[in-house]
């Protein structure tokens, strides 16, 4: 059974999307536009990415985690290359309709779509790893924080554990 959902891994291209993704937080929309001229370098070493990002229109600068990076560092696929983006093009339809089938292949009783990503960054990475939740709303590009609170499934027994005060 391994090998078959092996198999299938690699019959989606766009899995490094996801990935990256659920390491930065970014919407399918803002992963579809990054060149690597949005990509800093500072002198320790640090990956920075400053965006515009599409959901806000509001310039926004964050550090790259480094399992983000490595998604970066090692994409050289064809149709990336000719399209001058980091990830291949793809549509968010086709994307959610892979994860459709991936999720009845593995058995997963949840509607998986690539959104559900931004969800898994902010609860899962940001959050419990203690970023406050004023800076997952900038990571994210949400204008008010009760957006913020929405997707992490923030309630009023969780909010005093990730408020910055």
């Amino acid at each position: 059974m391994k090998a078959r959902k092996c198999q299938y891994l690699r019959a989606f291209p766009f899995l490094a999307h996801i990935h990256f993704s659920c390491y930065s937080g970014f919407a399918f929309a803002d992963v579809m536009k990054l060149t690597m001229e949005d990509f800093d370098i500072i002198a320790t070493g640090k990956f920075w990415c400053s965006i515009y990002r599409s959901k806000s229109d509001e310039l926004e600068a964050m550090l790259m985690l480094e399992k983000a990076v490595m998604l970066i560092k090692h994409k050289d696929h064809p149709r990336s290359i000719a399209n001058g983006t980091i990830f291949p093009p793809i549509t968010n339809q086709t994307v959610n309709r892979y994860l459709k089938i991936l999720a009845e292949i593995w058995n997963i009783n949840l509607k998986l779509t690539f959104h559900v990503t931004c969800h898994t960054f902010a609860f899962v990475v940001a959050l419990k790893n203690g970023v406050p939740i004023h800076i997952v709303k900038a990571m994210l590009g949400h204008i008010k924080i009760t957006t913020t609170e929405n997707y992490t499934d923030v309630d009023e027994f969780t909010l005093p554990l990730f408020s910055s005060s």
